[in-house]
């Protein structure tokens, strides 16, 4: 199964700053697992408006990543872009229902044998923790709004209107 190890280091120094910073706690913690960003570097988090319009992540200054723009759940389907993105050991940014009304913003970075996912996030206050989740293909019909962001690291800077390719 699809395995991306995690570096311990990063784990114990990025943490969520704000109540409401996970789109971009998730997003800083993809870019300094693809050495795109400083580990002492906090800027997406620092920004609040950041946490309410995530159309900031279209222009993040690094241009040598690129994320999709919101993938609703779908199906199967949806699980088997989960997968291939693992398979080739990139991180799936993931929306889950937190409640009744909140989502919190997780990294998806394995799946085990048994189809259990293996998810990392922050919450603020507290470092990063690693999550397994079971019955996730069981527990995403029944939330409401559930998303994923794939991205695509290239090995040089790209223009602003540069698309994904698929590989």
């Amino acid at each position: 199964m699809g395995f991306r190890k995690l570096n311990s280091k990063l784990l114990k120094v990025h943490h969520q700053r704000l109540a409401t910073s996970c789109i971009p706690m998730v997003i800083e913690y993809i870019m300094k697992e693809e050495s795109l960003m400083a580990w002492s570097d906090f800027e997406y988090q620092d920004n609040p408006s950041n946490s309410l319009h995530p159309r900031w992540i279209r222009k993040i200054k690094d241009s040598r990543i690129r994320f999709t723009g919101d993938i609703p759940y779908s199906g199967p389907v949806f699980f088997d872009l989960i997968d291939y993105e693992l398979k080739n050991k990139r991180l799936v940014y993931i929306s889950l229902q937190w409640g009744p009304t909140n989502w919190h913003m997780y990294a998806i970075f394995g799946k085990n044998r048994d189809g259990t996912y293996n998810l990392v996030t922050s919450l603020p206050g507290q470092r990063n923790c690693w999550v397994e989740i079971k019955d996730l293909r069981a527990t995403i019909p029944t939330m409401n709004g559930v998303n994923i962001k794939t991205y695509r690291v290239f090995k040089r800077k790209c223009g602003p209107f540069r698309k994904l390719i698929k590989k």
